[in-house]
């Protein structure tokens, strides 16, 4: 009976058709060298096991993806940690929009009857009661338009989800949804009491080989209210404090530095919008005569705020000579942190080490150039 043989891997011949695999064991390999160096009496009591130490390296090596750490090859080892000196890592944070909101803008807040804002002034992570927000100043590099009619929004509003839209333009697609409904843009839900004014502010967008005016201003650490160095300077102090209640007043020159900023009376605000409004008004009779309706219920709804501002102003007024009336907090001027940030308030800073260059010239912090 004839037999097939079927040359397999390296040469080995096969039986049957069958192939036998020529893997040979490195451990066998090993002894085999073994032996014929003791046939020359060349053997070295330490050669074995020197070879079984690189053979065990070398099956870690191969299991472990990640390598062997080398380091008793350099004879370094890791100094041993105390016992709870390890650092610990900070937990994520689930995505919210309304922190992103609060992250990236600015807001004008009302004075609190109750309570006060030194959480936020001390954490910039704490959320700032969406209630309390009168108005959002909205930063932007570009022409911003109302995500439903694609114009520039007139007397625009903001939701918490921080999508702009047109007041009149809102008001119409909310008529669809009386009890609530989602944003048109994310499914956020919203209802009309929700929506905040909201100011666009148009930044400039530095490139490469522009010129950036900085500022010079300070910090106290363990706050996250930005003043301007002058002021921390006891010797050029202003008379009259910008900062009341901890947070800066509202179209004062701090307030664009600080993400949070209180305002006592919003007739300006109301003005804007009442401006603005009007201006949509006469346009919508002389051409789009179908926004009339939702136009002219965003009027009776800014009468309603109007009336409500004009019974808080009293309030308010007390509680502003109640906060000016305060001592303010006192801080050691070792607690001073400077920094120079872009003077139209962008989230732009000098290096840290550039800082120290201007010191070693200045000689002192209160020397720096403002």
């Amino acid at each position: 009976m004839n037999q097939q043989r079927s040359t397999g891997p390296k040469g080995r011949q096969g039986v049957n058709g069958g192939t036998v695999k020529a893997k040979q064991n490195k451990s066998q390999k090993t002894r085999n060298k073994l032996e014929r160096k003791q046939g020359n009496n060349d053997y070295d009591d330490d050669y074995e096991e020197d070879f079984w130490e690189s053979e065990q390296l070398y099956d870690q090596i191969t299991k472990n993806k990640k390598g062997l750490s080398a380091n008793h090859l350099l004879n370094f080892t890791f100094t041993d940690r105390e016992s709870g000196s390890r650092v610990k890592r900070r937990t994520s944070v689930p995505f919210k929009k309304e922190r992103f909101l609060q992250a990236n803008y600015r807001f004008v807040v009302s004075p609190k009857t109750n309570g006060d804002y030194l959480t936020n002034i001390a954490d910039s992570d704490a959320m700032v009661d969406w209630d309390d927000v009168e108005q959002v100043i909205f930063p932007s590099s570009t022409s911003y338009e109302c995500v439903i009619c694609l114009y520039p929004p007139s007397s625009s509003k903001i939701s918490p989800c921080g999508h702009v839209f047109c007041w009149g333009c809102m008001i119409r697609y909310m008529s669809y949804h009386p009890q609530g409904g989602p944003c048109p843009v994310c499914h956020y839900y919203l209802k009309l009491d929700m929506l905040k004014s909201v100011q666009i502010e148009n930044i400039s967008k530095y490139k490469p080989g522009d010129t950036i005016h900085m500022r010079l201003l300070t910090r106290y650490r363990g706050s996250t209210i930005v003043e301007f160095a002058e002021d921390t300077n006891p010797k050029r102090s202003r008379v009259v404090p910008n900062i009341v209640d901890g947070l800066p007043l509202y179209n004062y020159p701090e307030y664009q530095y600080n993400r949070l900023c209180i305002l006592y009376d919003n007739t300006e605000i109301l003005q804007r919008e009442e401006n603005e409004l009007a201006s949509s008004i006469s346009l919508a009779i002389s051409g789009n005569e179908d926004s009339l309706p939702f136009l002219q219920k965003a009027w009776d709804l800014l009468e309603e705020r109007k009336k409500l501002s004009q019974s808080k102003s009293e309030v308010n007024q007390r509680l502003l000579k109640v906060a000016q009336q305060k001592p303010p907090q006192k801080y050691s001027s070792n607690d001073l942190y400077y920094f120079y940030q872009a003077s139209d308030g962008q989230y732009l800073f000098l290096h840290p080490l550039n800082v120290r260059y201007l010191l070693k010239e200045y000689e002192s912090y209160n020397k720096l150039p403002i």
